[in-house]
């Protein structure tokens, strides 16, 4: 293997790898050889990088190196014997070698299992790269940093420890002290979780997991996401929530990976189609939903795939995992029938069961009823069935063969499933219709298909199904998890990997030229803008070259390209030729050196794209065919027309191209949506994973070096990491810095240990220039030309400061560096035009200085918000008891006054009772009426004469004096004298009578003076009038019967 010898990749004179077309604005235009093992073996080494360590002279015995292998890549040795140029190299296998200087790299005695970022690497040579990354794989250890991406290498087992909610909980906790944690895909996530959070430069994140077909790019992601739902809600209140939400979107997973994925000669569950999923949260950082955005179904797949490789998941789930009544209900339960279109059935049956199970339970959390499931299913049996409809006969017409059982059964169990007439089926698969217009009418005609129209027709119903019902899934989907509203986002990107078969069509054609854009997209944000940058804002840098693959892109989809000519065809609407079309697409672009013509065009038409990770053979038939992807109006008129409610919903919102329209093929539609996703990209801070694929054959501890080697080699490695190690990954405006770490000016509490210690603070002068205008900074210490003046601030402002705004800034900028760090070696050289660049490191101790002021603001904040609260709460106390006493003593008061009272009412009643008996016991004498002189008897009168007596307005009625009437001979009654004339009578069963001026009444008299008038009064009426009972009666009668004595 040739080796670019003596040359740094941080030195000016970096060895270029032209191209035909030489380098292209800076960039490195690798040449492309049929092995790519040729493309790395840069020697990095030596003070500046100028020792040569590829040549001999500097190679001595018992030096350890690396060796140039064939099937291994590199190997490593130690330097037995050097003889002139070539020298003998004794294997760690204990082969002794001779070998050329060319093909030997120093190496160092370090334990490259140990080293987690392969920016620590010294010296920094592709293959110390490569046996980094092969002793951690061996070492069962998966990640590795690479600068600012992550390298991930594909295990091919389950590693359960690895991703567990502990190991969750650890990566959150100390998101701090990333350089403490292994590297991980779970720290990927919590960066860009962290960047989201802080709201600082582009608030929205994206995540792109790049790599080859098989390379761990739907685990990772699905990895990703799990953490991101798994933090959003560790420390909310509305836990539940968050919980249910997080559950529906994990649900999504199986779905689209059942519908979605499929097996392939080389990975078993690789991705059929793009997504980019969102993840949407609030200001919060809680997550509040997720929209799933898919790119290119391959649905050519429901009806063709090549030898030893199977459909989509979910055919096989629904074939080996549904019951036998479910089966009977979707008419799959012919045990006669074997379906075309799922082959290689038998081959993972376990797997099968068991995901049907996991695909069942996601339906069912996601949402979906068990009606909606059932119709689900009907459309994939009837695309199974329809799989089995052979159409026999010529080019003048065909019919569908029903005389065999197993054709005649899925043909009209098709028919059922769809809810169409199995006669209207067949006539729309055989003939197709022509409109014919005219002046004032309309002329249809119906001409018979020959055998392979017919069964371009049948194939075309069946991906039309598969198709609408996948878009139907990812809707509904959508609609089960998508927030109303959201404030930012973290894009998860998990789209197709690069693809070579040995016959690859349009699809392959669109998955490579996804892989370019992204490759490009990479390139042009992180190879070459970081490094424009650099030179912009007059930091001192080396040019790093890199291999860019913009001429390869522009090939695909400029204009011209091989994308807009293939599309011409599509709109002239002449009959496909293959060979024209292979000659016509070789002849137009022969001279781009991504293109080549192949040995295979000989035997059949194809050509050859150099593609950024290999070259791949694209076959010319049927390419036109797909790019038009036609779909007959009699097959959307056929399913719109269904019985099924389902089917007809399906396609009530869809369209075809009418005549007259120009038609929009498969290619620019695929690029449109390309062009949205950069965009999106191109709104958000990226990160980047890097998926390696171990080995072709997908097998756990298997690591093919050649393989690896090319693919570090076509995403770029070596390049990232040599930016990484003498570059800045973060850099801010002075003015985004200022806002975000200028309080820190206000609380100095020295410059970090770190920084202290490692990068010595000395009397540097340099350092003092910091405080100089800024033109006089990038004069005298970076030794540039004359820069553009800065906007100046106002006249009277600048005599007395003599700085301008910027240099204003800058001098905040500088404090606050000095503030944390000290004046340490080269600060100065981190300050640019408009930006400051900040090494590895600084950017997670400048936060966590904030975060430390920040903590300490709101403890005092939280010490004041408690003190008051305790204040309030104590003032709350002091109310209490103040009002408890308050009512205790007015409820004594008012219980005094009760008491009082209660005491002059019972005073009162026992005097009353008192004087009643002392009364009754003073006054009341027993006469008998026996003793009493004839001459002296008490007239007694009668009720009647009583009232006759209150009734008469002349009689003057004079009480007898009954003083010296001797009562013995008086009637057995009892009669009582007060002293104050009043007779009181007492009976069983009358309350008491009253005697006053001579007038006896059973009621009391009012307390008025009464007047006898002619004239009835009111009050006279209510104070004489008796009761009619006892009006009747005799008034002796009311007096007490003593009898004779």
């Amino acid at each position: 293997m040739s080796s670019v010898n003596g040359q740094s990749l941080c030195s000016s004179k970096l060895p270029v790898l032209t191209g035909r077309n030489g380098p292209e604005k800076g960039a490195t235009l690798a040449k492309r050889t049929d092995s790519p093992l040729k493309d790395i073996s840069g020697n990095i080494s030596g003070k500046n990088g100028k020792e040569c360590i590829g040549e001999a002279k500097l190679l001595k015995q018992g030096m350890p190196v690396f060796v140039h292998h064939d099937l291994n890549a590199w190997i490593e040795g130690t330097v037995a014997e050097v003889t002139g140029k070539d020298m003998t190299i004794k294997l760690s296998t204990g082969k002794d070698i001779v070998v050329g200087a060319k093909d030997v790299v120093l190496r160092t005695n370090c334990t490259y299992a140990a080293v987690e970022d392969l920016t620590q690497l010294s010296p920094l040579t592709a293959p110390a790269v490569f046996q980094c990354i092969k002793s951690r794989y061996h070492s069962d250890i998966f990640y590795t940093r690479a600068g600012f991406t992550l390298v991930a290498v594909n295990p091919f087992k389950e590693l359960p420890s690895m991703y567990d909610n502990a190991t969750i909980v650890r990566y959150h906790e100390h998101h701090g002290k990333r350089k403490t944690l292994s590297p991980h895909v779970y720290s990927v996530a919590q960066e860009a979780y962290c960047s989201l959070k802080q709201q600082t430069g582009r608030v929205n994140q994206s995540v792109v997991v790049s790599g080859e077909s098989g390379a761990g790019k739907t685990v990772t992601a699905k990895h990703l996401m799990r953490y991101l739902t798994t933090v959003s809600n560790t420390n909310i209140s509305t836990l539940g929530t968050g919980q249910r939400i997080e559950q529906r979107i994990l649900d999504s997973n199986p779905i689209l990976e059942a519908f979605g994925n499929a097996s392939t000669t080389r990975n078993h569950n690789s991705s059929r189609f793009g997504k980019y999923i969102q993840l949407q949260f609030q200001r919060s950082g809680q997550i509040v939903g997720a929209y799933v955005q898919t790119y290119l179904l391959e649905k050519t797949r429901v009806v063709q795939q090549a030898q030893e490789e199977r459909n989509f998941h979910i055919f096989y789930q629904l074939l080996n995992g549904a019951s036998e009544e479910e089966k009977a209900d979707w008419l799959l339960q012919h045990e006669k029938v074997e379906f075309a279109i799922a082959s290689n059935r038998n081959t993972q049956l376990g797997c099968d069961q068991q995901l049907w199970a996991c695909t069942k339970d996601a339906m069912d959390d996601i949402g979906l009823s068990k009606e909606q499931q059932r119709h689900v299913f009907k459309v994939l049996g009837a695309v199974l069935h329809l799989g089995n409809t052979q159409l026999d006969g010529d080019e003048d017409g065909c019919y569908v063969n029903t005389d065999e059982e197993a054709c005649n059964v899925s043909f009209h169990a098709a028919s059922q499933l769809l809810g169409v007439d199995s006669s209207t089926l067949e006539k729309t698969l055989t003939f197709r219709q022509i409109t014919a217009s005219h002046s004032r009418r309309q002329s249809v005609f119906h001409k018979p298909c020959g055998a392979a129209e017919s069964a371009s027709r049948r194939d075309c119903l069946a991906k039309l199904l598969y198709a609408r019902l996948f878009d139907w899934l990812v809707n509904f989907i959508n609609q089960r998890i998508m927030a109303e509203a959201h404030c930012s986002s973290v894009g998860l990107l998990d789209i197709y990997g690069f693809e070579s078969f040995d016959t690859n069509s349009l699809e392959q054609m669109c998955i490579n030229y996804a892989n370019e854009r992204l490759q490009q997209h990479f390139v042009a944000h992180f190879l070459k803008e970081l490094q424009t940058d650099y030179a912009k804002e007059a930091i001192p840098w080396t040019f790093t070259g890199y291999v860019d693959n913009r001429p390869c892109v522009e090939l695909l989809d400029a204009n011209p390209s091989i994308f807009a000519l293939l599309n011409e065809e599509c709109n002239l609407n002449r009959p496909a030729n293959a060979r024209g079309l292979s000659d016509r697409i070789l002849s137009t672009f022969g001279g781009n050196q991504h293109l080549e013509r192949t040995k295979r065009d000989r035997r059949e038409p194809c050509f050859a794209v150099r593609h950024y990770a290999s070259s791949v053979q694209y076959v010319v038939e049927g390419l036109l065919e797909k790019n038009k992807d036609n779909v007959p109006p009699e097959l959307l008129t056929l399913l719109q027309g269904s019985t099924s409610p389902f089917i007809v919903a399906l396609f009530k919102d869809y369209e075809i191209d009418g005549p007259g329209r120009k038609k929009k093929t498969v290619l620019s539609k695929f690029k449109t949506s390309l062009d949205t996703l950069l965009k999106t990209l191109n709104t958000t801070d990226f990160h980047y994973i890097r998926c390696i694929k171990p080995n072709m054959t997908c097998k756990a501890g298997e690591f093919d070096g050649r393989y690896v080697l090319s693919q570090l080699q076509a995403c770029g490695i070596m390049e990232t990491v040599e930016i990484s190690k003498h570059g800045y990954p973060a850099r801010l405006t002075y003015l985004e810095f200022i806002q975000r770490y200028g309080l820190v000016l206000r609380h100095d509490s020295g410059p970090s240990s770190r920084w202290t210690t490692e990068l010595h603070t000395a009397d540097d002068k340099e350092n003092e220039l910091l405080f100089d205008p800024l033109d006089r900074l990038l004069m005298k210490h970076l030794a540039l030309p004359d820069s553009p003046r800065q906007k100046s601030t106002p006249k009277k402002k600048r005599r007395r400061t003599g700085l301008s705004s910027c240099d204003h800034s800058r001098k905040c900028c500088a404090a606050i560096m000095k503030t944390v760090f000290g004046l340490y070696h080269m600060l100065s050289q981190q300050f640019g035009r408009t930006k400051l660049f900040l090494k590895d490191g600084q950017l997670e101790q400048l936060e966590s200085v904030r975060s430390k002021i920040l903590s300490r603001h709101a403890f005092t904040i939280q010490c004041a918000w408690r003190r008051s609260q305790q204040w309030k709460r104590g003032m709350v106390r002091a109310a209490v008891i103040i009002q408890a006493a308050v009512r205790g003593w007015l409820e004594r008061k008012s219980r005094e006054c009760l008491h009082k009272a209660a005491t002059l009412i019972q005073k009162e009643w026992k005097a009353h009772m008192c004087r009643r008996e002392l009364l009754r016991s003073k006054t009341c004498q027993v006469v008998t009426a026996h003793s009493l002189e004839p001459t002296n008897v008490l007239t007694v009168r009668t009720d009647a004469e009583i009232f006759n007596c209150w009734r008469g307005s002349n009689t003057n009625y004079t009480s007898p004096d009954l003083t010296n009437t001797d009562l013995s001979n008086t009637s057995t009654r009892t009669v009582v004298q007060d002293s104050n004339s009043e007779f009181v009578c007492s009976h069983l069963d009358r309350t008491y009578l009253r005697t006053s001026g001579g007038i006896m009444s059973i009621r009391r008299m009012p307390r008025v003076k009464i007047r006898f008038h002619t004239k009835a009064n009111q009050v006279l009426k209510g104070a004489h009038f008796i009761s009619q009972r006892e009006f009747t009666c005799s008034l002796t009668d009311c007096l007490p019967d003593y009898g004779q004595v």
